[in-house]
This record gives C-alpha cells, sequence and structure tokens, in this order.
C-alpha cells in the first residue's frame, strides 16, 4: 500500500499510467514463446 501510496503522489506518466493490462500468449511474437495455453 506504501507504494501505491507514493505512486500517486508522483506526476502522471501518460494518459494510461496506472491502468492493469493482461498479456496473453496467443499472439505470435518472434523471439518469444507461444504456447496457446497448452503444455509444452
Amino acid at each position: 500500500m506504501q507504494q501505491a501510496r507514493t505512486l500517486d503522489q508522483a506526476p502522471t506518466q501518460g494518459a494510461l499510467h496506472g491502468i492493469t493490462i493482461a498479456v496473453k500468449d496467443v499472439i505470435d511474437v518472434a523471439s518469444m514463446p507461444t504456447t496457446f495455453n497448452t503444455p509444452a
């Protein structure tokens, strides 16, 4: 919670600063493993 309070006091870093995102493994990207949620 202390980290959240500290970040709340900092100037914003842009319009999406602080927005939580999820990264899925169903997008094929060079040099990153793509598992499509299946055991390798």
